[in-house]
């Protein structure tokens, strides 16, 4: 269910914060630093996710991550 709600949000550009993109970002670098083998598909993750952060997205909801998707 929370998939649809993002992609809702996704859709309208509405990107009020109930999860936001730098804490997401946070997580995302965890798992890249504790694995015992390369993650290819999360390093991709953690690269859309970084370049949001730069872009001053870092504080909205995970859902704005379609705006560095859209810019690509």
């Amino acid at each position: 269910m929370a998939a649809l709600a993002k992609g809702e949000k996704m859709a309208s550009g509405e990107f009020e914060p109930e999860s936001r993109i730098r804490q997401h970002l946070k997580d995302v670098l965890q798992m890249l630093a504790c694995a015992k083998f390369p993650l290819p598909l999360t390093a991709a993750h953690e690269k859309l996710l970084s370049e949001a952060v730069a872009a001053g997205d870092g504080d909205l909801d995970n859902a704005a991550i379609i705006r560095r998707w859209r810019a690509r």
